[in-house]
C-alpha cells in the first residue's frame, strides 16, 4: 500500500449533501429555476461548482460565476455546517496516521472552507497538507488540486507512493491525470458503477473497508517516503486565504482599530442629531401646547420624551449597523452558528439571573449613593411612561441596535485584529463607557462580558440580542414580579434566588459546557 494518501472531502470524509444541495437550490432560485427537492441536486456534490452550474442549467460562464456567488451567500453562514463526518472516519484516520501514513486532503472546495470544516469536526490534526481551490475560482480542476498537494508534499517525483481516495469520477480522472491510482468510496455520492467506469482500482463500500489502506506494503522493500515541503508554496497562498477570511495581514493596526471603533462614532453621531433635533421639536411642541406654562414644566415634558427619542435613535442606528454587519458576514470567516430556539432561550435564561444578581450587588455596594445622577435620570425618563414605550424601546429596539454595534461590529472586528479575548474585553469596556455614568458603566461592562462571551460561543448575533432583551425586560418589570412572588410564597425571596441559580446553571451548562453531537 502507499505511504501517502490524499482524501477528497465531500462524500469521502463528510456527508455534506444537505448543505450543498440547499445552497444550490438557493442559487438557482435567483435565476427563476425552482427545484423543490434538494435531493435532485446531488450531482453538485463533488464536481467544481462553476462547471456543474454550466452543465446542469446550461449557464454561460458569467451566469455560473454569479450562481457561485449566490451559493456562497448561504453556504458561508449556514450550508457549511449542514454537514457531518461519516461514521468511523475519525477512527479510520487515526489508524492510518498511527500506521505511519502521511495524509492530505485534495478537494475542489475552496481551501478556506475545507480548513474550517476539518477544524470544526476536529479532523484537521490528521492531515499534513490541506489543498482546495481558490476563492476566485482558480485551481478548481481536480488534477490541479492534486498536483498542488503533490508539490507541497514533495512527491512530484515519487507518485508511486501516493494514493487518492474519492467518491466521484472527477476524483478518479484527476488522479489518473496526475499519474496516481484512486480508491473509490462507493458510500459517497458517485456510487460503485460511476467509480468502476472511471477506473478506480478498488471500491470501498463502507468507511471500514478503507481500513485496508493501513495494511502492510506488499513490496519487499517499501518506496522512499515523500518529504513534505516546509510551507514553501503554502506561504504564498496565506495572504489570499487571510484576505478571504477578513484578516489581511497588510492592514495596519491603526486601520483595524479605526474599522472597529467608527461604528460607535456613527452611533454617537446619530444619537446626537436625533437628540438635538428631537429636543428642539419637543420644546417647540410643548411650548405651543402648554401655552403660558413655566419653563420647568416644559423641560420636564421634554425630558419625558427622551425615551421616545431613544427609540427613534435605535431604529436609525439599526439600518446602517445591519448593512455593515451583513457586509462583514459575506467576506468574513464562516463560523459554526448555534442558531436554534433552545440556544436563544438559554441565552435569555442566563442573562436574567446574571442581570438581577449584578443589580443586587451594585445596590449592596451603595455606589448609587455616590453617583446619584443615574437614579435621577431613571426616575425622570422611565417613570409614568406608556407601557408600549417601555416595551418597545428598552426591551426591543435598543438591544437590537446596541448588539449590532457592540457585538456584531465592534467585538467581531476587534477579534479579527487582536484576538477573541481582546474582542470580548474591549467591546465590553466600550459598551460600559457608552452608557455615560459610573453605575451603568459597571453594570454594562460586566453584562457586556456575558453578552460578548455568548456571541463568541454561539457565533450568532441573535444570542446576545435575546440575552440583552431578557435582561432589560427583567430590569423594567422583574422588580414588581419579584416583590409579588416574595409576598405570596413562604420564604419567597429565597425560592426566587434558588430558582434563578438553577436556571442560570442549566443555561450556562447548555451554552458553554455541553458537548455537541
Amino acid at each position: 500500500m502507499s505511504d501517502v494518501i490524499l482524501f477528497d472531502l465531500d462524500g469521502t470524509l463528510t456527508d455534506s449533501a444537505e448543505g450543498i444541495t440547499k445552497c444550490v437550490q438557493y442559487a438557482l432560485s435567483h435565476f427563476g429555476i425552482r427545484v423543490s427537492d434538494p435531493a435532485k441536486l446531488q450531482c453538485f456534490v463533488g464536481p467544481p461548482l462553476m462547471e456543474q452550474f454550466m452543465e446542469y442549467a446550461d449557464f454561460t460562464r458569467e451566469q455560473a460565476k454569479q450562481a457561485v456567488e449566490y451559493y456562497r451567500e448561504r453556504y458561508t453562514t449556514i450550508g457549511i455546517y449542514e454537514n457531518r463526518p461519516y461514521d468511523r472516519v475519525d477512527e479510520l484516520l487515526g489508524v492510518l496516521k498511527g500506521s505511519g501514513r502521511i495524509l492530505g486532503v485534495a478537494s475542489s472546495k475552496p481551501t478556506v472552507f475545507v480548513e474550517e470544516i476539518l477544524k470544526n469536526f476536529h479532523l484537521r490534526k490528521y492531515f499534513t497538507v490541506v489543498v482546495g481551490s481558490e476563492m476566485d475560482g482558480t485551481r478548481s480542476d481536480k488534477a490541479e488540486v492534486i498536483e498542488e498537494a503533490l508539490h507541497r508534499l514533495g512527491c512530484e517525483n515519487r507518485r508511486e507512493c501516493v494514493l487518492m481516495v474519492g467518491d466521484r469520477r472527477h476524483d478518479v480522472e484527476g488522479a489518473k491525470k496526475c499519474g496516481l491510482q484512486c480508491v473509490g468510496a462507493a458510500y459517497g455520492y458517485g456510487g460503485r458503477e460511476e467509480l468502476e467506469k472511471a477506473g478506480a482500482v478498488y471500491i470501498a463500500e463502507t468507511v471500514e473497508d478503507l481500513g485496508i489502506l493501513a495494511g502492510p506494503d506488499d513490496d519487499d522493500e517499501p518506496p522512499p517516503k515523500c518529504t513534505p515541503r516546509q510551507h514553501g508554496r503554502a506561504k504564498k497562498d496565506r495572504p489570499e486565504r487571510e484576505k478571504s477570511m477578513g484578516r489581511n495581514s497588510k492592514i495596519s493596526k491603526g486601520r483595524q482599530l479605526w474599522r472597529a471603533l467608527y461604528p460607535i462614532g456613527m452611533h454617537y453621531l446619530i444619537s446626537s442629531v436625533v437628540a438635538v433635533a428631537g429636543a428642539y421639536l419637543l420644546t417647540l411642541w410643548y411650548t405651543i401646547r402648554l401655552e403660558g406654562a413655566a419653563s420647568d414644566e416644559i423641560l420636564y415634558h421634554v425630558a419625558k420624551g427622551s425615551l421616545l427619542l431613544t427609540g427613534i435613535t435605535s431604529v436609525c442606528v439599526m439600518i446602517p449597523a445591519y448593512l455593515l454587519f451583513r457586509a462583514d458576514g459575506k467576506k468574513g470567516k464562516a463560523e459554526k452558528r448555534q442558531r436554534n430556539v433552545l440556544t436563544l432561550l438559554a441565552a435569555a435564561a442566563l442573562a436574567v439571573p446574571v442581570g438581577h444578581g449584578l443589580n443586587i450587588l451594585i445596590s449592596l455596594s451603595h455606589i448609587g449613593d455616590v453617583f446619584t445622577g443615574y437614579q435621577q435620570v431613571q426616575e425622570t425618563v422611565f417613570s409614568d411612561q406608556p407601557l408600549w414605550q417601555t416595551i418597545a424601546v428598552p426591551v426591543l429596539l435598543a438591544p437590537v441596535a446596541e448588539e449590532l454595534i457592540f457585538r456584531g461590529l465592534v467585538q467581531k472586528r476587534l477579534k479579527e485584529g487582536w484576538g477573541a479575548r481582546a474582542g470580548i474585553l474591549l467591546s465590553a469596556f466600550l459598551f460600559g463607557a457608552y452608557h455615560g455614568n459610573m453605575v451603568q458603566f459597571i453594570y454594562a461592562f460586566l453584562m457586556g462580558l456575558v453578552l460578548a462571551a455568548l456571541y463568541e460561543k454561539t457565533h450568532t448575533i441573535l444570542a446576545p440580542i435575546a440575552a440583552h432583551m431578557a435582561s432589560n425586560a427583567w430590569s423594567a418589570f422583574g422588580g414588581q414580579l419579584f416583590i409579588a412572588v416574595s409576598g405570596i410564597l413562604p420564604q419567597g425571596s429565597l425560592v426566587v434566588f434558588v430558582l434563578e441559580a438553577v436556571v442560570c446553571a442549566a443555561a450556562f451548562w447548555y451554552l458553554f459546557l455541553r458537548k455537541k453531537a
